[in-house]
């Protein structure tokens, strides 16, 4: 399927309204009678996990509700709805998690970490997360990991509408449509909504030392509304399958600062689009060797424009600033059986990045910045089976190369400088299955990152560049047990992971005397843990997951990295009645308790942000053949006015209701 592949990878997992289910190998053979046991689609080597982002349980559900239900995930929200939601995995940076929408880059190196507030997730079929060095498939030489928004493939024709509302002003309204016309599928999704974010928060008046100067105060400037429009298209032929996706945003929002200092008229518009088709064709060579060729050609654009008339939060006083990003990617693939013990995948991928800086402050807007960068990578991928083992061993090589030319757009020297970089990755993995529901993996990866343009310049509201910031580089293993299988009333999955990764000249956050953030390089870091996820039901009337995290982390001065939580921790169970009557077609309760302890937000760790523990309460109904559903979430019951990890303010107690209604046609 191209954008959202077929993959063809062992998979063993639970999703929390089906049994397990199974995926074959690419290049399996009837030799092998039974697969690995693993958490993703793609390798069962890598450390992935899926999420299904169908039938979500919440009201109102968005990225901070979803994202903390990754095991290894740091997941920093600045408070509210719509406010910038960023993903950081096992103690690297969110510049280094590389955000895909099916096989195409929604993410770049001239944009910074991924604001997953831009989109709504709950639009998408499901969520992979793969840590540290991702499958090679997915082109990734970072060693943070790949995040991958899989869009809906619906195969009935309906129509749904969803309208939902809460605390502090909060609006949503969602349509969707699916047609299935002999070969042609397709799914389309239109979502607006709307907050004041005016919640109440105390304010420690940037003396968080004192409390006796504590005071109840309201958030202000943090209104925001979005609008997003999916379009996921898929066209069977007689040769291949054709798929063409198309996702746009809009998002208007306050730029309200740090709790203490907070800023009243700074606005931010963000307007950005992203479309790509592909072509997959997959047969048989000569012999019966299975093979698969894909192509993608995509691009994307986004439009970021800062106000400040009154120099709240800008460097050199009152600005307005109206940035454009574009890109143009394309990439050729193909997955080769060259006998039945071994296949090969071969990938060549190529992408420019143009970013145009405008700004009040100069009189003339300067040159752009340009990026381009090439890949090649190669995998062999070995597996057999010797007795009752399944065995499997992968080897990327990924021989990437970028091109830069990064000119200045502030006020003083002008800068103006290019450069070319060799970007060669590897990743070694290998996996053993010795009995059928258990699986043991291992790998090591190494990754780079060249420093963003928003790293480099900044935006002019809430982020300062460093022009001077110099590349990272990094290495890190991880060890991996998974199961999966039944016993009794109990089926469901789990996976336990421990991992270790060491960074060299790594680019960390940094609060400023402004309250703005900034980056620095540090000489090196390490980070080590582990993390975990088990997920399944006890009789079909009770399902649960639940996620473990533990990170230590260190730079060259022994100080932990700012911004990280050593633990983290997220446990939900579900309550089900299954049918009840002739017209509800089940009634759910739900308790999810999340837990973040709290660390440093400067790197002398100096600053300590606070630990933050919501307690989510909710119930939902779905009715008459599961067209309506009905659904109440009160979260952070327990009233925790919490401070996220860069000091902004969260909400604390609020509610959501929403009800939704989806029709299908029963004729095509």
């Amino acid at each position: 399927m191209g954008l959202s592949i077929k993959t063809h990878s062992a998979f063993l997992c639970l999703a929390l309204s089906a049994p397990l289910t199974t995926r074959a190998q690419y290049g399996e053979t009837a030799a092998v009678e039974r697969e690995l046991a693993a958490t993703n689609r793609e390798d069962a080597t890598a450390s992935g996990t899926e999420i299904d982002l169908t039938n979500r349980p919440e009201a109102n559900e968005t990225a901070q509700d979803i994202l903390p239900e990754i095991p290894g995930a740091n997941v920093v929200f600045l408070g509210g709805p719509f406010n910038f939601v960023s993903l950081s995995l096992r103690g690297i940076e969110a510049e280094n998690t590389t955000v895909l929408l099916g096989d195409l880059p929604l993410s770049n190196r001239d944009t910074g970490a991924f604001d997953f507030s831009q989109i709504s997730i709950s639009a998408f079929e499901r969520l992979e997360v793969y840590r540290g060095g991702a499958p090679a498939w997915f082109n990734s030489g970072s060693i943070g990991g790949v995040v991958r928004l899989i869009p809906r493939e619906n195969p009935t024709n309906g129509v749904g509408a969803n309208v939902g509302a809460g605390s502090f002003g909060t609006y949503r309204a969602e349509a969707e449509g699916s047609v299935n016309k002999g070969r042609v599928r397709s799914f389309n999704d239109l979502r607006y909504g709307r907050t004041l974010g005016d919640f109440p928060f105390t304010n420690d008046g940037c003396e968080a030392f004192e409390p006796s100067g504590f005071f109840e105060d309201i958030r202000e400037n943090n209104d925001a509304q979005r609008y997003q429009g999916l379009s996921f298209t898929q066209i069977d032929t007689a040769e291949g399958d054709v798929d063409i996706v198309l996702l746009g945003t809009h998002l208007e929002r306050g730029v309200p600062g740090a709790g203490c200092d907070q800023v009243l008229q700074t606005r931010q518009a963000r307007t950005q689009g992203f479309g790509g088709t592909s072509y997959t064709h997959t047969g048989q060579r000569p012999g019966g060797k299975d093979y698969e060729l894909q192509a993608v050609l995509g691009g994307g654009y986004i439009r970021n424009r800062v106000t400040d008339p009154f120099g709240e939060v800008g460097i050199a006083g009152p600005s307005a600033s109206d940035d454009r990003t574009a890109n143009a990617y394309t990439r050729i693939g193909a997955r080769l059986q060259m006998s039945d013990q071994v296949d090969w995948t071969i990938l060549g991928t190529a992408q420019f990045d143009h970013f145009q800086p405008r700004t009040d402050q100069i009189s003339s807007a300067p040159r752009p910045s340009q990026r381009v960068e090439g890949a090649v990578v190669l995998e062999p991928r070995v597996h057999g089976k010797w007795r009752d083992t399944i065995l499997e061993l992968r080897s990327s090589v990924r021989l990437g190369f970028s091109q830069t030319r990064i000119r200045s757009f502030e006020l003083g020297p002008s800068i103006d400088r290019q450069s070319n970089v060799f970007l060669p990755t590897i990743r070694i993995g290998a996996a053993v299955g010795p009995l059928p529901w258990l699986t043991i993996a291992t790998s090591g990866y190494t990754g780079v990152r060249l420093p963003t343009v928003l790293e480099l310049f900044g935006t002019r509201a809430r982020v300062e560049g460093n022009p001077d910031l110099n590349p990272e580089s990094g290495l890190g293993g991880d060890l991996s047990v998974v199961m999966a299988g039944r016993a009794r009333v109990l089926k469901g999955s789990a996976e336990i992971r421990g991992f270790v990764n060491s960074t060299k000249d790594v680019i960390v956050v940094q609060r400023t005397v402004r309250n703005q953030i900034t980056f620095r390089n540090e000489d090196s870091a390490m980070a080590w843990g582990a993390e975990a996820r088990f997920a399944g039901e006890i009789t079909p009337h009770l399902t649960f997951v639940s996620t473990l995290t533990g990170l230590l982390t260190r730079n060259q001065n022994g100080k932990k990295l700012p911004a990280f939580t050593p633990f983290s921790s997220l446990t939900r169970f579900e309550g089900h009645t299954r049918k009840l009557g002739s017209q509800v077609d089940d009634l759910v309760a739900f308790a999810q308790f999340y837990y973040r302890a709290g660390g440093y937000s400067d790197p002398a760790n100096l600053v300590p942000f606070p630990d933050y523990r919501p307690l989510t309460l909710g119930v939902y109904a779905l009715m008459f053949g599961e067209r309506l559903w009905v659904a109440f979430t009160a979260r952070n019951v327990n009233d925790d006015r919490s401070f996220d990890v860069l000091g902004y303010p969260l909400p604390g107690r609020n509610y959501a209701i929403s009800v939704s209604y989806r029709h299908q046609f029963t004729g095509h």
